[in-house]
């Protein structure tokens, strides 16, 4: 499960990192027509790029929302649920072996 979150990431900054490219590229020719300033480029590829890691974070909840669902419907907890039970366990246990002291009393 992991691993697919690490791929979609991966992925995702892969498609990113071209993309970066390819309009810095761009930018590079506007700049060199005298179209934009550097300023102007620098501005609107850290925008871009901000975007960009905002839409990719925005897919892997997305994609961890989804799988998360998923596996619920399919009868698994979270670990917080099982952390949760866990410790209903402990408490239960605990109760229970002061039942068993208070009767050997």
């Amino acid at each position: 499960m992991e691993n697919l979150f690490k791929k979609g990431f991966l992925l995702g900054i892969g498609v990113a990192a071209s993309g970066k490219e390819k309009l810095e590229n761009t930018l590079e020719k506007y700049v060199s027509a005298g179209q934009l300033t550097k300023n102007e480029a620098r501005s609107l590829l850290e925008a871009t790029s901000e975007k960009g890691k905002n839409e990719i974070n925005s897919w892997n909840n997305e994609i961890k929302k989804k799988t998360t669902e998923q596996l619920k419907q399919l009868g698994f907890v979270t670990q917080e649920d099982f952390k949760e039970i866990q410790a209903q366990l402990v408490l239960l246990q605990e109760e229970l072996e002061l039942l068993k002291q208070s009767q050997n009393k």
